[in-house]
């Protein structure tokens, strides 16, 4: 019996080793130029990545918090999908006012071998209607646990939270 005790003890404490999952990396970058141009009305761009349900979600996702937690105003879905030609450009117009367009890319999507988790990259990038760019932001290796299917409204809600949390708060318009 004695020399079984190491071993029960080893699977007992590998049983009951939480997952280890990688460490996430948020980076970002806010042109000096925002504070001067200060977009308020926001295009929001189909997001890019490789499953449907993600950029379905993501991309709501974006269009809620944007409001939500920063306070900016939107372009409707529909107006921006009108406005936006088969290679994903948006068209500035006269009749409809918008400063900017943002637009959400997730890449390296996989899931962790082994694991319940999902791993990701993403970027996060705000255009002004000049082409300057306003803001970037990086996550690399996002992760989230997930069950036996992917809950893509979990997994957008915390991309999208991760990520526009260093998003400046809509700038308030000179008076």
């Amino acid at each position: 019996m004695k020399r079984f005790l190491p071993l029960l003890v080893c699977a007992v404490a590998c049983q009951s080793t939480p997952e280890k999952l990688p460490e996430e990396q948020v980076t970002h970058q806010t042109n000096p130029e925002f504070a001067r141009i200060r977009p308020v009305a926001l295009a929001v761009l189909k997001t890019e990545a490789p499953e449907k349900g993600l950029r379905e979600r993501s991309r709501t996702e974006l269009y809620k918090q944007l409001i939500e937690k920063r306070k900016y105003s939107p372009i409707r879905l529909d107006v921006v999908d009108a406005r936006t030609d088969s290679k994903g450009v948006f068209e500035y117009s006269n009749d409809v006012a918008v400063d900017a367009t943002i637009q959400l890319k997730i890449t390296n999507w996989r899931k962790l071998q082994g694991q319940n988790a999902y791993q990701w990259a993403a970027d996060l990038v705000m255009t002004h209607r000049s082409g300057v760019e306003l803001f970037r932001c990086e996550l690399k290796r996002g992760v989230a646990k997930s069950g036996v299917d992917i809950d893509y409204s979990g997994v957008s809600n915390r991309i999208v939270s991760k990520m526009i949390e260093k998003l400046p708060e809509r700038p308030a318009r000179p008076e």
